[in-house]
């Protein structure tokens, strides 16, 4: 008959043998070696744990009673040190008890002397069969490690009432609290938004009685105070062999494409609202002129009567206003298309500031430029970001209130992406805190004039060059912005690296 096909392919083992007595040991080993098995041999158990501090094995035959001491207190020691290696106990007293004993405290395996050659093979073809068994869970376990560490997606995993066990690098890394200051704690006092907290202890109730929750958005807070806007699903667990579950919770952060949402919406917004600027200046250009005319024949036949020219003059000067205020909507709500090209950003500085000398001269405000990247050229938009910069130096200038210097640092940076920044700061009084979170909303002002669309275009064309515009936080002096402009293709030198 053919011989069966065996389940699984096995390697040979690497076995030590531990027996007191020469000739036994000498057996032993000749049978395993014809099997094809690597065999090592020693005469006690201190030999033993010698052998097995310096050299690796697979398997270990045991004599049951060595010259210092018996299997039951070795066997023990040897799983303290190996936890996973099988012993296969040999001996020549046939004690149901002390076998039982010897399986209890580990024993893979009991047989008698004098040894049987085939029961032996077939301990050690299950011992191999069950290593190679093993070694395809641990790669399997491995790989699945490796796969929730690699993921780009929160994997987070609670017992039943919510406390954290475990959740993988990613989690760490937008949360910003290591997995080992956060086990056992309350997952939503930890990481929830406290305006989302109720709701979120109701679904994890929900989740702990069988419902699959998908598709389900949270706030998750920062170990820095930030917010991070997490799409989450989570299921029940079952429960393992104690009965005890838990809950699966997968998380992907959607802040960015839910920002990249806001700004298309946005985008579309402002396409509208500039079509019908467009449409409204074109429609009311006819009725300005008109109503110019007719101001002018009336301040023909007012002439000699100054009390009726003044008030002519303020009805010129109120519709000149609405004119321009139609082209600042109608300019803030456009497409902004760049024209970029290498610009030296220290130069556009001080171009912008001459541009503003009619605002200035008089007064006893000063411009402190700091360029550390003078003979860098940054591809930019020079007549955008002059419009960006003018702005900042008009509300500077005005509230240093005719005297004071105005700061402004040029420098390279590396986050949060490499390019360069522009910091603006002025000796006024600064921005109260009231008012601070409103800066770049459209039309809002604090002045008594204008429009309340400067800082908003400004923002729209940092964001356009693929930077950011903000408000820092205050220092000794008045209100501080900072731009940050990636550096594109830039000439480099020295003082840019």
């Amino acid at each position: 008959m053919p011989t069966p096909m065996n389940p699984v392919e096995v390697a040979p083992l690497d076995v030590l043998i531990i027996e007191d007595d020469p000739d036994t040991r000498a057996n032993l080993a000749d049978i395993l070696t014809l099997d094809g098995h690597r065999c090592d041999s020693v005469g006690s158990f201190q030999e033993a744990l010698e052998f097995l501090g310096t050299k690796r094995a697979s398997a270990v035959i045991l004599d049951r009673q060595l010259p210092d001491g018996t299997a039951d207190d070795f066997i023990p020691r040897i799983k303290q040190h190996s936890p996973e290696l099988p012993i296969v106990v040999v001996t020549g007293y046939p004690d149901i008890e002390n076998a039982i004993e010897s399986l209890r405290v580990g024993a893979y395996d009991y047989l008698l002397k004098p040894v049987n050659a085939e029961a032996l093979r077939a301990s050690l073809r299950r011992i191999a069969e069950r290593q190679v068994y093993v070694e395809q869970l641990r790669n399997q376990r491995d790989f699945a490690e490796e796969i929730i560490e690699l993921a780009q997606a929160i994997v987070l995993i609670l017992d039943a009432d919510g406390g954290v066990v475990r959740y993988n690098s990613y989690m760490q890394e937008l949360s910003g609290i290591p997995l080992d200051q956060a086990l056992g704690k309350d997952c939503i006092e930890l990481f929830v938004h406290p305006e989302d907290a109720s709701a979120n202890r109701d679904l994890l109730a929900e989740v702990a009685q069988g419902r699959r929750i998908r598709g389900y958005e949270a706030r998750l807070v920062t170990r820095g105070g930030g917010e991070r806007i997490i799409d989450w699903s989570a299921t029940l667990l079952p429960a393992g062999q104690h009965g005890v579950g838990g809950i699966l919770a997968i998380g992907h952060d959607i802040t960015d494409l839910r920002a990249a949402q806001e700004k298309l919406v946005q985008g579309e917004r402002l396409a509208a609202i500039g079509e019908m600027m467009t449409g409204l200046a074109h429609e009311s250009r006819n009725a300005f002129q008109r109503s110019q005319a007719c101001l002018e024949m009336l301040a023909l036949d007012l002439d000699g009567n100054p009390d009726s020219l003044k008030t002519i003059h303020r009805i010129q000067a109120a519709l000149d206003h609405l004119r321009g205020l139609y082209e600042q909507v109608r300019g803030y709500a456009a497409p902004i298309k760049l024209q970029r090209q290498g610009t030296e950003f220290g130069a556009l500085v001080k171009r912008t500031w001459s541009h503003l000398e009619h605002v200035w001269k008089g007064t006893d405000v000063e411009l402190d430029l700091r360029d550390e990247l003078e003979g860098n050229r940054v591809e930019l938009d020079g007549y955008q970001l002059e419009q960006v910069i003018r702005n900042l130096f008009e509300n500077a200038i005005d509230a240093c209130q005719a005297r004071g210097k105005i700061l402004v640092r040029l420098r390279a940076v590396s986050t949060p992406f490499v390019g360069v920044e522009l910091v603006v700061e002025d000796e006024g009084p600064g921005v109260p805190v009231a008012i601070r979170d409103r800066i770049f909303e459209p039309f809002f002002t604090t002045k008594t004039r204008g429009t309340g669309l400067g800082m908003a275009i400004s923002k729209r064309i940092v964001e356009a060059h693929g930077g950011t515009i903000e408000l820092a936080p205050e220092g000794d002096r008045g209100a501080v912005f900072v731009i940050r402009l990636p550096k594109g293709r830039v000439s480099l030198e020295p003082k840019f690296r």
